[in-house]
């Protein structure tokens, strides 16, 4: 699936380690985009080393394609759902700021 908006957050980088030694990255973003006539958010997360990589040279209202994969799971009797991004495309850099002095 594919979702073309504007990044609104990057959330910070979370790592750690499995039960079973091995260790896991991820970073999460919110992209903004257009649904009909209204605004809607979605959270993406990040995982593989070139999404990762990506995630971290964007900025707050670049806007940006992003391609992922849906993921649910099980736990507890309650259903989690995941945005996995694994391709994100710079459609345009963020705007700039003047920044006085």
């Amino acid at each position: 699936m594919e979702i073309k908006g504007k990044v609104k957050a990057i959330l910070p980088l979370e790592q750690g380690e499995s039960k079973n030694g091995k260790g896991w990255k991820r970073r999460d973003f919110i992209v903004e985009f257009k649904d009909g006539n209204f605004d809607k958010l979605a959270a993406f997360t990040a995982r593989t080393d070139a999404a990762l990589e990506r995630v971290g040279n964007l900025a707050t209202g670049a806007e940006v394609n992003v391609a992922f994969n849906v993921e649910s799971r099980e736990y507890n009797g309650k259903f989690y759902t995941n945005l996995n991004a694994w391709k994100i495309e710079l459609t345009q850099s963020a705007p700039k700021t003047d920044l006085p002095f």
